[in-house]
This record gives C-alpha cells, sequence and structure tokens, in this order.
C-alpha cells in the first residue's frame, strides 16, 4: 500500500497548498489518489476531495484509538492506487504520545507512513540541513525521507537550501518559488472551504497544477512506494454492512459542510441511506427520513438565507416536536437556537428547538475533549465516555431557564461552562464533534431509534425502511 505523509514543522508552511499540488500531479497521470487530513480538520479535506474527486479522510489518534485507525484506513483505501496524508500543525505538535497521541509523528509511525517535510525557508538558507536533521534525529522512528523547499527566491537561494539539505543527507523532493499566487485563502477558523471558496472549481485545479509542477512528482512516488507493508487490521472486512432500512436527512449547502467522511461511511453501513438536504433553500425535509443529522459549518455567513427558509424552519421544529431523533454539532446546534446574531448587527431567528441566542465572536474555542455521558440519551446511555473536540467562535450568550444537557466535558468548553450536550426530547446538540466511526456501539443505537421513529406507511409498503 504506497503512501506517504506531507509534514512541516509549525502551521502556515504551505502543507496544504503542496498537498494539493501532489494531488492534482497525481490525479494527472491516472492514478487514484485517496487523501487524508491528520486531525480534526473538515476544510483542508474538502479541497483535496474536489482535486481527487474521492472524500477525504481524517486519521487521529487520540480520537481513533487502537485498532479502528487502521481500521478506517484501510477502509478508506479500498479501490486506491496511493495515499496522501497531510499532516496538521508541526510534525511532532499536538497532545500526547504514542496510542494516545494527537500528532502528525504519532500518526506516522501508526501507520507506517515516510514522512516528507515542507520547509518554508523564505529567510533561510544553510540552517535548512540543520532544521531538517533536527527533526529526523528528534523521533528516529519518524522517518523523513526527504523535504520540500517553499517559498524560494531565485536559483541562487534553491542551490543554497539545496546543498545544506544535501550535506544533511536529505533529497529535494520539491522546489516552489515565493508566489502569493500560490496561496490559498483564509478566515478566523482557518481556510474557506472549497465549496465555498474563491478558489473553487477549475480555478482551484489551475492552482494546484502549477504548485505540482515545482514537485518532482517520480521522486515522491519513490518516497511512497518505500512504505512498509501494513498489518490487516483484525476483522479487516469490518462490521457487515446491512442494507439501507432507514433514511437519515443530513444538512449539506453552504452552510453545512463539517462531516467526518468515516462517520457517514458507518451510517451507511449500518443501514441508513443518508439523502442531502440544504436548509438555505430546501423548503422541506428528505421525504420518509427517520432522523436528521445537523453537521457543523459557517452558518454565521448565511444567516439572511437560514432564516428567510420559513418552511424548513417551520418543519424542523415540528419534526422535533414528534420525536424525530435529530443529532446536531456546532453549526447545526447554533441552527437550532432561537437566533444567532453576528458579532456586531441584528439578530437572525432560527429553528427554536432550544431556548437559547448565538452570539458570534465572543470567543474562539479550540480544545480536545474528553466527554462523560452523564444523562441517557439515543446516541450513548448515562456512563459513556467519548472523546472529542471543540473548534468554534461563538456562545450561547442567553440559555433559556429548564435547559438539561446531557454531557459533561473536560476541559470544556462547552454550551454553558463544561456543559454540553443539550436535549430536547429526542433532539442531542452539542459543540463538541464525535468521530462516531470510533464508537459503532453509539451508531447503532441511534440509527436504530431513527428506525422505530420511520413514518409508519413507509414502513409498510417498503419505501424508505
Amino acid at each position: 500500500m504506497q503512501r506517504l505523509l506531507i509534514a512541516g514543522p509549525r502551521s502556515g508552511v504551505g502543507k496544504t497548498s503542496i498537498t494539493l499540488g501532489l494531488l492534482a500531479a497525481l490525479a494527472d497521470r491516472g492514478l487514484k489518489v485517496q487523501p487524508f487530513k491528520v486531525g480534526p480538520d473538515f476544510i483542508d479535506t474538502s479541497f483535496h476531495a474536489a482535486i481527487t474527486r474521492r472524500p477525504g479522510y481524517n486519521p487521529h489518534g487520540w480520537m481513533m484509538p487502537g485498532e479502528r485507525l487502521l481500521l478506517t484506513f484501510q477502509r478508506a483505501m479500498r479501490g486506491a492506487d496511493l495515499a496522501v496524508i497531510e499532516g496538521m500543525m508541526g510534525l511532532y505538535d499536538g497532545a500526547g504520545t504514542g496510542e494516545s497521541g494527537t500528532t502528525s509523528g504519532e500518526i506516522a509511525k501508526r501507520l507506517g507512513l515516510p514522512v516528507v517535510l515542507v520547509l518554508d525557508v523564505f529567510a533561510m538558507a544553510g540552517s535548512a540541513g540543520a532544521a531538517a536533521l533536527g527533526y529526523r534525529l528528534f523521533d528516529p522512528q519518524v522517518k523523513v525521507a526527504g523535504v520540500i523547499l517553499n517559498r524560494v527566491v531565485g536559483e541562487r537561494h534553491a542551490a543554497a537550501c539545496s546543498d545544506a539539505l544535501g550535506r544533511a543527507g536529505f533529497r529535494v523532493l520539491g522546489v516552489v518559488p515565493a508566489d502569493e499566487r500560490l496561496r490559498l485563502p483564509e478566515r478566523h477558523l482557518g481556510l474557506i472551504p472549497a465549496w465555498e471558496s474563491t478558489v473553487a472549481g477549475s480555478a482551484l485545479g489551475e492552482l494546484a497544477r502549477g504548485l505540482g509542477q515545482h514537485l518532482d512528482v517520480d521522486a515522491l512516488l519513490e518516497v511512497a512506494a518505500s512504505a512498509p507493508a501494513l498489518p490487516e487490521a483484525q476483522n479487516g472486512a469490518g462490521e457487515p454492512r446491512r442494507e439501507p432500512r432507514v433514511r437519515i436527512g443530513i444538512a449539506r449547502d453552504e452552510a453545512f459542510g463539517f462531516y467526518y467522511q468515516d462517520t457517514l461511511d458507518a451510517l451507511a453501513a449500518g443501514g441508513a441511506e443518508l439523502v442531502p438536504f440544504a436548509p438555505t433553500r430546501d423548503e422541506s425535509l428528505p421525504r420518509g427520513a427517520g432522523g436528521l443529522y445537523l453537521g457543523g459549518g459557517f452558518p454565521e455567513r448565511y444567516l439572511e438565507a437560514l432564516e428567510a427558509n420559513v418552511p424548513l424552519r417551520t418543519a424542523i421544529a415540528a419534526a422535533a416536536r414528534a420525536g424525530m431523533p435529530i443529532y446536531a454539532e456546532c453549526g447545526g446546534l447554533m441552527y437550532l437556537c432561537r437566533s444567532i446574531a453576528p458579532a456586531r448587527g441584528p439578530r437572525h431567528a432560527m429553528v427554536g428547538v432550544f431556548d437559547g441566542h448565538v452570539r458570534m465572536g465572543s470567543r474562539q474555542a479550540i480544545a480536545y475533549v474528553e466527554v462523560e455521558v452523564r444523562t441517557d440519551t439515543l446516541l450513548a446511555p448515562a456512563g459513556t465516555r467519548l472523546r472529542g473536540h471543540v473548534f468554534h467562535n461563538s456562545v450561547v450568550e442567553r440559555v433559556g431557564e429548564g435547559a438539561r444537557f446531557a454531557y459533561h466535558l473536560e476541559p470544556g468548553p462547552g454550551i454553558v461552562d463544561r456543559a454540553d450536550g443539550w436535549l430536547a426530547g429526542n433532539v442531542l446538540a452539542s459543540y463538541t464533534h464525535l468521530p462516531l466511526a470510533a464508537y459503532p456501539e453509539c451508531l447503532s443505537r441511534w440509527l436504530e431509534a431513527c428506525y422505530v421513529h420511520r413514518p409508519a406507511r413507509l414502513a409498510a409498503s417498503g419505501d424508505g425502511g
């Protein structure tokens, strides 16, 4: 199984842009490339998918412990010729070590990934060799196979850096010039997703191919081919796939798009027919849905469209009152509250399942969290412990009386201090993003509740059930 990891000393060195360039170059050769992004990242994977036409996945050691990491990786690789994995932050940045680690270096060790180090050498020359050598020596179990130079200023600069790397025993696998046209636009939570980016579509492909021209693709393929054989995960075939037995409406449009692909795969394998709908413009829910999944995204950028779609807001509120199982994370939680307001500006009415009012820009929350489930829910019984992350730029600044929360987070923050997992009937919504493929028992529990709730007339006819 050919594979490699694109990593860097820190965030902002150009890993995503260079990964896109490599993906485009490999795709242009007719190769089926499976992209991955280490860690809790929904945005980079959207760019990967736009280039490769394959969904991106997020391997993560701490949130996907034990054999499930290897199993989900091998499942994602079905039908692919090779894998390109983009690291997160710096190669050794994160929390924890070993099986519990969050770093790209730990993923490299667990999945046997040769590492290609991206160095931003704009203000560097001879020190490039010393920097790369430090990353190789820091953990000898992490195999740094070569270096790509980024933001190079001319041939003399390239020669100086390459000479230093050669003396340190490194192969130069690409030389990318300093050119602002080869950078992707960003905003407060990172890069702008591909589905709403100013470089979407053909422009994104042109940017990626422009980058790919500066990479030694043949040499990078040699690195990928050097990856050692992986052991087959126990029960490598995975749980048996069930025939579709219940429809799940999944919010997917410009405002909502943050989903882990392995969670969607696990839902489908468990018997869900995933039916997308667009909260910004669809006026009704998918026919015959037994449950709804409202993921994260940027609803704050589409407040007018979401508010104007009164028929859908009314339909979701009615479905919640009727007992439909609804699971929501972050942006989905915000949408289910009474209103959302920008940092400065008027409030916009939302669904109103929860008596809460969201304000943007109050604080940015980024953290890994341990989740203790303290109240039985349709997802998990009391006493269950889960792992996830919070990543948002909003607060629920007004919570009505009588609010019930199922989760206690360590360290937080949740919706109110460390309380998260807001409950309203069969609705469960949280700021916490959960890698649910790591918890098949939770998905099975929730899908069974959706199956029970599915419309009786459709169950009798066999349509949607």
